[in-house]
């Protein structure tokens, strides 16, 4: 029998709001066969910096975030043993209000969230360059007004050899004219940095970032399209009307 514990910042919201602790976050990576873990691991392994930065993009309440640095930390050995003796430091962002309204009750205690919360855009985010080891992201590109843009940013702000894994929550999550494995192939220089996985069903996958030392990723040569292509003939529901379109820049 499993006895889940939370985090004193976890403890602070509604239940409704702790369906994303690691293990779950964890588990839905794997189903696109990535083992997000196990990425970590090697990342920390291959770093010669004695400190480890962890970025959740798109963080919602900051739970998984706080429940990662919680177990890696000081709760299990076998998530400790991952950093290999050296120190975490972890970063959650995201729009919502929440992250940044931790009960005052929470800080008068002795374990205080060990998590920086900011509250940012995707689009824009406020860290320097070459600054993370390993970062994720649940589901976040379909509500976002540029998503490429985001890409572009979480490429940006990896160290040499950091990965940022996003999880698509649907096939068109990017784009839907062109596809994101169009746009990738399309993209000269995003070969060997982005990899895209799909798992048993095309509705649920993950695109891989990995910044190289030799990579000349820098953007990509698409820009957003203000209306669908006369081409496109189709049903626009709300659904497809989430999406955004994007025509060659060059």
């Amino acid at each position: 029998m499993i006895i889940m514990t939370h985090t004193p910042l976890q403890k602070s919201f509604p239940k409704d709001y702790l369906n994303r602790s690691l293990l779950k976050v964890k588990t839905m990576f794997r189903k696109t066969d990535v083992k997000m873990l196990l990425t970590f691991s090697k990342i920390v392994r291959r770093s010669k910096d004695n400190e480890i930065t962890v970025l959740d993009l798109g963080c919602g309440s900051g739970t998984t975030i706080e429940d990662f640095w919680q177990k890696m930390s000081n709760q299990n050995w076998r998530y400790k043993r991952r950093l290999h003796g050296k120190n975490l430091n972890t970063i959650g962002i995201d729009l919502s209000p929440l992250p940044n309204m931790i009960p005052k009750r929470i800080f008068k205690t002795t374990s205080k969230p060990q998590t920086k919360f900011i509250k940012a855009n995707a689009e824009n985010i406020p860290l320097p360059d070459n600054s993370v080891d390993f970062a994720y992201s649940v589901g976040l590109l379909r509500y976002l007004k540029d998503p490429l843009r985001a890409l572009e940013e979480g490429y940006r702000i990896l160290k040499p050899g950091g990965v940022f894994l996003w999880l698509l929550s649907g096939y068109t999550d990017v784009s839907t004219k062109p596809t994101l494995e169009k746009i990738l192939s399309e993209t000269l220089s995003a070969s060997g940095t982005f990899e895209l996985r799909f798992g048993w069903s095309r509705m649920r996958g993950t695109l891989i970032c990995t910044k190289k030392s030799s990579s000349k990723f820098s953007k990509f040569p698409f820009k957003l399209s203000n209306s669908f292509p006369k081409t496109i003939k189709t049903q626009l529901t709300d659904e497809f009307l989430e999406h955004r379109v994007y025509e060659k820049s060059e």
